[in-house]
């Protein structure tokens, strides 16, 4: 018998009994936060098991049967030839497919948001703020897993155009969104973190004409629970990652700001190739 042992059979019973009592409370306390990281990371294979299906194409790899062929980056995640696709060239023809894709991921948001049950649960009212005020935020996280080679590529459309030739086309409207997208590329975000990211702005606590703000508020810190998981398992050698993905929600509302802006300006302009923008888009950013 050990000595730890013997000295247990000599103790006092109330002392033996508090003992046990406490290595039963440890032993659940264990319990309970082994569960909760098994509902955690439940939650998060379900955002990117949706994450996958919404957008397979767009954001994520090479549909079967493209020209492109596939290789693979640093984090895993798979990005495209693309010597095979076709480059915009002409301004026209480059500011009609962008309003187009901007367009098409905006409405896929609400068939996402929906096939989250948590999100489903919020008040309604409540769901169509988030969407409204998140989706060009969470636009522009999709989109930035298409940025590569200082240039957008759409493999689905077997299109792309780089930074180069908006420059020689004079288009700024793009400056502040390659910027984030180039922020975002460096912190080589696997599709996971990237799925949570985009629900992480969705489900912001602080939206205006929120009723229900609590139930937002602990929807969003489960969501920030989940990536902090996914970050300590993948970038263990980055303990910045997290404050650094984070201050990107700033970057996200001045992005938004920046582009009702330039919206504006489109409107006021004298310009008939320019038909202003889609009904939608004109709800979402309150263009009347």
């Amino acid at each position: 018998m050990s000595h730890d042992a013997s000295r247990f059979g000599r103790m006092p019973r109330e002392e033996r009994l508090r003992l046990l009592e406490e290595l039963k409370e440890e032993e659940t306390e264990a319990t309970e936060e082994e569960k909760h990281r098994a509902e955690i990371r439940e939650l998060t294979d379900r955002i990117h098991s949706i994450y996958i299906n919404m957008w397979m194409g767009q954001f994520i790899s090479m549909p079967v049967g493209s020209r492109a062929t596939r290789s693979k980056e640093p984090n895993g995640n798979k990005t495209e030839d693309h010597k095979s696709m076709k480059e915009l060239t002409e301004k026209e023809a480059l500011t009609k497919f962008c309003r187009g894709a901007l367009l098409a991921i905006i409405e896929s948001l609400a068939k996402f948001a929906k096939k989250l049950q948590e999100f489903k649960n919020l008040d309604l009212n409540d769901q169509v703020c988030l969407l409204k005020h998140a989706a060009f935020e969470v636009a522009m996280i999709a989109t930035s897993s298409r940025y590569a080679s200082e240039g957008l590529w759409f493999p689905t459309d077997g299109v792309y155009f780089t930074k180069k030739t908006l420059e020689q086309l004079e288009i700024s409207f793009f400056d502040g969104k390659f910027k984030f997208f180039e922020k975002m590329k460096k912190l080589n975000l696997t599709e996971r973190e990237l799925a949570l990211f985009c629900v992480l702005s969705l489900v912001s606590p602080d939206r205006d004409e929120l009723i229900e703000r609590d139930e937002v508020e602990k929807f969003q810190e489960l969501v920030l629970e989940a990536i902090q998981m996914e970050l300590r398992t993948n970038h263990s050698n980055h303990r910045l990652l997290l404050p650094r993905l984070l201050s990107l929600l700033v970057d996200l509302r001045q992005l938004v700001l920046d582009h009702i802006k330039q919206v504006q300006q489109l409107m006021l302009m004298d310009d008939p190739s320019y038909s202003g923008p889609p009904p939608l888009i004109k709800e979402i950013f309150g263009l009347y």
